[in-house]
């Protein structure tokens, strides 16, 4: 047997569009004031109809014989009644004055009240909850508060803009939950810039106190003035390279993709003659897989080959003799894996490499600042892409580098 699913006049109304729902029910309402009209003013007639046989039987007619003005002889006389009805008693009258009343307003009553109760039906369906939730919303918001979520399962508009501010929401949160890693990671990066930076202010400190101490007496030697001034002038250099550094990761918030179509044969050949300069320096070999197919990819070239400079510039340092790159495309994204024959990463370091300022050696170096695999991962970032740390199924680090880049087929 087969089940037939009867959906009600209000669940039909809930998900009708407002426009169709208020001509629904204002038609239905002015069907209803009529109706009722119509039933008034017949019960009004039944109650009028005695009361009128009475004035009729009770009125003073005088009856007379008169014969038509132009009317030739012999024409018989016409019958003329003359005479006024009136109620029988006092009581009788005021029934009569309250019918001849409540036939002018109750039509106009029942329209009024059907009307109005129309709109109050259609604001409690359609609009009351809606405007509700919204407004509920809107004040959470204000509150600064964007941990919730508002639901309403309607197909009409009201449901639609409820829709749009739950997403307005998303976002809003989102935006915001963004804006406080941003503003952690400054943090961060702050306390490691601060950090980094005591040791050469104390060093030039400690030189400063040294030589405005000793100067004077001439109690220091010219080979130990000059191994001083020494000192002083690489961590002044030092110095200067922090402030660069932090210069470059401020920048890197602004920086702009600018995607335009290369071939990739091309973009293979610069990476190698990028890579053979880098193994140069190094002094160490390297294999370079190009595995993408021969056609035009869309892509920021500027971003890709900084990013690349700093992976491979990672992978040589503590590579113990290899470097392995590959680039392939892997749907709308181009990607480069660098692996290394170096020690790998740690499980710590899987997490806290690509911070700013972060370096297996604590002391850091002269020129290594621990800044590669953070400015990496925010280009790649920028680039609709992700970097991804990993260990080699044999030895070694892997990192997987991917770029937003979709093919273009003009």
């Amino acid at each position: 047997m087969v089940k037939v699913k009867r959906r009600s006049f209000t669940a039909l109304l809930k998900n009708m569009s407002l426009r169709k729902s208020f001509i629904v029910l204002t038609i239905l309402s002015l069907l209803v004031a009529l109706i009722l009209s119509t039933i008034s003013i017949q019960i009004l007639e039944r109650i009028y109809e005695p009361l009128y046989k009475t004035m009729i039987t009770n009125a003073n007619i005088q009856h007379y014989l008169q014969p038509p003005p132009d009317a030739p002889k012999g024409t018989v006389p016409v019958t003329i009644a003359i005479g006024y009805m009136q109620p029988g008693s006092p009581q009788e009258a005021i029934v009569l004055r309250l019918i001849s009343a409540l036939n002018l307003l109750l039509p106009l009553l029942f329209f009024v009240i059907s009307v109005t109760a129309a709109a109050a039906f259609f604001y409690k369906l359609k609009l009351k909850q809606p405007i509700g939730l919204l407004n509920d919303a809107a004040n959470q918001i204000s509150a600064n508060n964007l941990d919730f979520s508002i639901q309403y399962d309607k197909k009409d508009e009201m449901g639609r803009l409820v829709d749009s501010f739950e997403r307005m929401r998303s976002e809003l949160k989102s935006s915001q939950q963004a804006m406080w890693r941003m503003m952690e990671e400054r943090k961060r990066l702050n306390a490691a810039f601060a950090h980094d930076l005591r040791t050469p202010v104390t060093v030039l400190k400690g030189y400063t106190d040294l030589l405005t101490k000793y100067m004077p007496e001439g109690r220091i030697e010219p080979e130990r003035l000059v191994s001083t001034l020494s000192f002083m002038s690489d961590h002044i250099h030092r110095l200067e390279t922090y402030v660069d550094s932090m210069n470059t990761l401020q920048q890197l918030e602004h920086t702009e993709v600018h995607a335009f179509p290369q071939h990739t044969g091309e973009f293979a050949r610069q990476l190698a003659a990028q890579t053979e300069m880098l193994s140069k320096q190094e002094g160490k070999t390297y294999e370079l897989r190009n595995l993408l197919p021969a056609s035009m990819l869309s892509f920021d070239d500027k971003i890709v080959f900084r990013t690349a400079e700093n992976l491979l510039t990672n992978a040589f340092r503590y590579a113990r003799s290899h470097v392995l790159i590959t680039c392939e495309q892997l749907h709308d994204e181009l990607v480069l894996n660098i692996f290394d024959d170096g020690p790998g990463f740690n499980r710590d370091e899987l997490e806290l490499t690509t911070r700013p300022f972060y370096t297996k050696n604590p002391s850091g170096g002269e020129s290594h600042f621990g800044l590669g695999l953070n400015i990496a991962k925010t280009l790649c970032e920028r680039h609709g892409g992700s970097l991804r740390l990993s260990n080699a199924e044999g030895k070694g680090a892997r990192v997987t580098a991917s770029f937003s880049a979709k093919v273009d087929k003009t």
